[in-house]
């Protein structure tokens, strides 16, 4: 990794925060995602390094044309090249990251927090207010992310139908888990998964969890596990919001714009859809975010499971608390 180091210039004495934003032929996007970040309150307390990286169109340019019309937000755009064995979201990311946790570490503040984003998606006015508030007791913080709603709208309705299913799947799967291993720094309400539209880390847990996997596909879910594995803790924050991209043009294999294309196949046929088996997470002792054990099944059949299991809990747990209190 000492090839690919970027340069930017020195940290700022009041940053507390850094912006990672790797960018890939982002024109036509990249602007948005800038606007969105520069309506955050307290512009002094961060700053954004967008790497440009193998772009064939005007994303820097874009950048930095953006960044002029918003001086008091700090964006230093660096434009570059990775070798073709290297050509990944994963490395891109990764060498941005890398670039804000070592600059925090230099100056002496491992408290310093990396966050990132994507060049197709849109932070909430508050997204960095609400990650500085939940970074308080926390090494690391996943926001919540979901697709926009200009371009949900547009989607046919039975697309839309299916994304609500798993809206509500992944809801009670997080519910689930929250009853079967509640942690103090991640109570329900909350979700379950981490992607890199949306997740921030302190500098100093970064590093002690290896940094970002340089993988093709999938580097947030590979981090986030090895941030479980270095006891780091991990708030799943509802009120950490980000709105993404709903494209017909999947960059990465395996990733959301995949699942989102067999989605729309599914739509297109009048099917219904697979998920993982929730009872692979009942029974495993710490479950991440994907769940495998078991065979897939359909999405009725997992909500099914899941609002009985849900159910079953709640219900122990009032007949627990009516025998404490001596009641009936």
């Amino acid at each position: 990794m000492q090839s690919w180091r970027i340069a930017v210039p020195p940290l700022d004495a009041h940053c507390v925060l850094s912006v990672a934003l790797p960018a890939r032929d982002e024109a036509e996007r990249i602007d948005r995602a800038l606007c969105a970040l520069a309506l955050q309150a307290h512009p002094e307390r961060f700053e954004v390094i967008v790497f440009a990286n193998e772009c064939r169109d005007a994303t820097a340019e874009r950048a930095r044309r953006t960044a002029a019309l918003h001086p008091r937000l700090r964006v230093h755009v660096v434009e570059g090249g990775l070798p073709p064995d290297a050509r990944c979201v994963g490395m891109a990311r990764r060498i941005v990251m890398d670039c804000a946790a070592d600059r925090f570490l230099a100056a002496g503040k491992p408290r310093g927090i990396v966050a990132t984003t994507d060049a197709d998606s849109v932070v909430a006015p508050d997204w960095l207010e609400r990650t500085l508030e939940e970074m308080r007791a926390v090494d690391a913080v996943a926001g919540f992310v979901e697709i926009a709603a200009p371009e949900r709208l547009v989607m046919p309705p039975a697309l839309r139908a299916l994304l609500t299913l798993d809206a509500e799947y992944l809801r009670l799967c997080a519910e689930a888990e929250s009853l079967l291993r509640p942690r103090a720094e991640d109570p329900y309400p909350r979700h379950r998964v981490f992607v890199g539209a949306s997740f921030a880390v302190t500098a100093q847990a970064y590093v002690r969890a290896g940094r970002l996997p340089p993988l093709p596909s999938l580097e947030d879910r590979e981090f986030a596990a090895a941030l479980r594995r270095s006891a780091a803790r991990i708030r799943h924050s509802l009120r950490v919001r980000v709105a993404t991209s709903g494209r017909a043009d999947a960059r990465v294999t395996g990733g959301f714009g995949t699942f989102l294309d067999y989605l729309r196949r599914c739509a297109a046929r009048g099917e219904t859809f697979l998920v993982d088996d929730p009872r692979a997470l009942f029974e495993a002792d710490d479950a991440p975010d994907g769940i495998a054990a078991h065979p897939s099944l359909p999405v009725d059949a997992a909500l099914a499971l899941l609002r009985a299991f849900v159910a079953s809990r709640k219900a122990e747990a009032a007949t627990r608390s009516t025998a404490a209190s001596g009641a009936g």
